[in-house]
C-alpha cells in the first residue's frame, strides 16, 4: 500500500486492487497505518518492511524484512502492543527467511526444532518439523501448519520426538 493511500485512508486503483485481490489485508493496512503514523518520531520505522500480516481471529503474525524485527516490537514491546491494543488481537512479529528452519524456528520460538525433514511424495514435497514431545508451541497447530504452509508454498506437518 502506497504512503499516500494510507495517510489519506483512500486507497488508488492500484491498492484497491490489491485489496480485492486479497493480496492485501485490512490488517496489513492497518499494521501499516499505524508504523507509517509512529514513524513520524522514530526514524527508524521509516524503512522498516512489512512482507505480509497473516492470521485469524485470535492472532496475527507480521512477517517483516531481515533485521526489521526488533524495530517493529519497539522498546520494550511498546509498537507491539499498540499493534495489539488497536486490533485486538494477539500479534507476534517473525522476521523472513529464505533458510525454511530458520524460519519456523523464529515462528515458534523459543520452542526448538530438533529436526527439519523434507518429505518426497507422489506429487509434490512437503516439511516435516520434529519437535521436542514436552514443548508448548506459543500457538496452536493449526496455526502453525496454516502459517507455515502459506508462507512456505508446502505442506508441514509436526512430529514429536
Amino acid at each position: 500500500i502506497c504512503d499516500i493511500c494510507l495517510k489519506s485512508g483512500l486507497l488508488c486503483a492500484s491498492c484497491k486492487d490489491k485489496v480485492d485481490k486479497g493480496i492485501v489485508s485490512q490488517d496489513f493496512i492497518s499494521i501499516s497505518k499505524i508504523l507509517l503514523d509512529e514513524a513520524a518520531n522514530t526514524r527508524q520505522l521509516k524503512d522498516v518492511t512489512i512482507n505480509s500480516v497473516i492470521g485469524n481471529q485470535d492472532c496475527l503474525f507480521i512477517i517483516c524484512g531481515t533485521g526489521d524485527q526488533h524495530k517493529i516490537v519497539g522498546k520494550g514491546g511498546s509498537l507491539v502492543k499498540k499493534i495489539s491494543s488497536s486490533l485486538g488481537k494477539k500479534v507476534r512479529v517473525v522476521e523472513e527467511s529464505q533458510d525454511p528452519r530458520t524460519f519456523l524456528q523464529n515462528v515458534i520460538f523459543p520452542t526448538p526444532i530438533l529436526n527439519l525433514n523434507v518429505l518426497y511424495t507422489t506429487n509434490d514435497e512437503k516439511y516435516r518439523v520434529v519437535i521436542p514431545r514436552s514443548s508448548r508451541l506459543p500457538l496452536s497447530l493449526k496455526d502453525f501448519i496454516g502459517l507455515a504452509k502459506t508462507v512456505l508454498n508446502k505442506d508441514v506437518e509436526i512430529a514429536f520426538r
